[in-house]
């Protein structure tokens, strides 16, 4: 099942302007459907001026962007699996969703380098004509993409229920809006201002989208999981962030975080650095007795049981 649905506002509705599915009026073949939704997915983005040698470009990196992900969400999909192949244009994202899991970590994918394409032949196709490269490198191109607009990151996902699928989301919105650093700014005073980079990044992705993953820290801060864990870690000790309970909503993190899904603080505080304690318990330095002279009798009288034997 392929379906691209073209929605009017930034809502959940389901009703839609445009919608291309499989109702016999086209081959439904998928290159077909990739070269009728492509100009519908880039119809209206800018074209920034910008020469190519002596020639001007005719596309800009949300279009390499948007191509990369079409791509993506047909040559990964599995067309066996009860999922549809989903593509969504609103003002505000583009969405795709394709049946099946991801074949490798999401952290290496978008790493990029890790080619494992589920369809090969049908990748092979797509880069025949220019489309792809087959080398593990869509994921960063996408992430670049949408970086040089200063766009919130792209958020990839897999969900189980009510079937396995894999979800990406670009979001056509600024990382940090100004109504958004206003809120920030009201509702913790001007120890905002002071917070480190990564702390206000963490503060910003919680307070729009009504929390934050390890995961997700390290995808939008571009962190390495180290420096996220002591992000969210200190985040939590100040009183900033707390702990969300898990029967709130399916907002889960990775399985190798050790931090589950944090929020907002209802009430602000003032933040005080409280001394840590650090109290060592004694060490108990006991020895086991040692069985030397136990062990050697019972060898000695093995072996002797062991000789009598053989000599019989």
């Amino acid at each position: 099942m392929l379906d691209y649905q073209e929605r009017p506002e930034a809502n959940t509705e389901k009703r839609w302007l445009d919608r291309l599915t499989l109702d016999g009026s086209w081959s439904g073949n998928l290159y077909d459907f990739y070269r009728k939704v492509y100009p519908k997915l880039v119809e209206g983005l800018k074209i920034p001026f910008e020469l190519e040698g002596d020639q001007r470009r005719d596309e800009s990196p949300a279009h390499v962007a948007l191509r990369e992900a079409l791509c993506n969400v047909l040559v990964h999909a599995d067309f066996s699996d009860r999922c549809s192949v989903l593509v969504i244009k609103r003002p505000d994202l583009f969405g795709f969703r394709n049946p099946g899991l991801m074949r490798v970590p999401i952290e290496f994918a978008l790493q990029g380098g890790h080619p494992d394409c589920r369809n090969r032949t049908l990748h092979q196709m797509f880069r025949y004509v220019g489309i792809g490269d087959q080398a593990g490198s869509g994921l960063p191109k996408i992430l670049s993409g949408w970086h040089s607009y200063h766009w919130r990151p792209p958020e990839l996902r897999e969900e189980h229920e009510p079937y396995d699928q894999t979800l990406l989301t670009m979001r056509m919105i600024d990382l940090f809006p100004p109504e958004l650093v206003e809120r920030l700014q009201e509702r913790f005073g001007q120890i905002y201002d002071s917070l480190p980079h990564m702390d206000r990044v963490g503060l910003a992705i919680a307070e729009v989208e009504g929390v934050v993953s390890h995961q997700r820290l390290c995808s939008v801060g571009n962190a390495h999981p180290a420096d996220a864990s002591q992000c969210l870690r200190q985040l939590v000790e100040k009183q900033f962030l707390q702990k969300r309970d898990q029967a709130e909503g399916p907002f889960t993190t990775s399985e190798e975080s050790p931090f589950p899904a944090l929020k907002m603080c209802s009430t602000p505080r003032f933040w005080k650095q409280t001394p840590r304690l650090r109290k060592r318990a004694p060490r108990l330095r006991s020895r086991a007795p040692r069985l030397k002279n136990v062990t050697i009798p019972v060898f000695s009288r093995l072996k002797r049981t062991r000789f009598h034997l053989l000599i019989i």
